[in-house]
């Protein structure tokens, strides 16, 4: 047959659907506050950002876990992974 069947493996699971880098930013702030009040429970989201008190204070805002804050310097390309 002229046919092969190709069997690829499924893309390796996510820990998380969505990720805002810059969350502590104006525009970041408010995509958080966007997701928190419409997906709490629906999508697995993180805020990543540099600075950890910022972050912090984000968080605790719009209650997060801890599990769902990264501390990323943009510049570090294994941080970004």
């Amino acid at each position: 047959s002229i046919f092969r069947m190709v069997i690829t493996p499924p893309p390796p699971a996510r820990a998380f659907d969505v990720a805002v880098l810059g969350a502590t930013g104006f525009t970041g702030r408010l995509a958080c506050q966007y997701l928190a009040a419409t997906y709490s429970s629906n999508v697995r989201w993180l805020i990543a950002g540099r600075s950890k008190s910022r972050l912090a204070a984000l968080k605790e805002s719009i209650g997060l876990e801890d599990s769902s804050v990264r501390l990323v310097d943009c510049y570090d390309d294994e941080a970004l992974e």
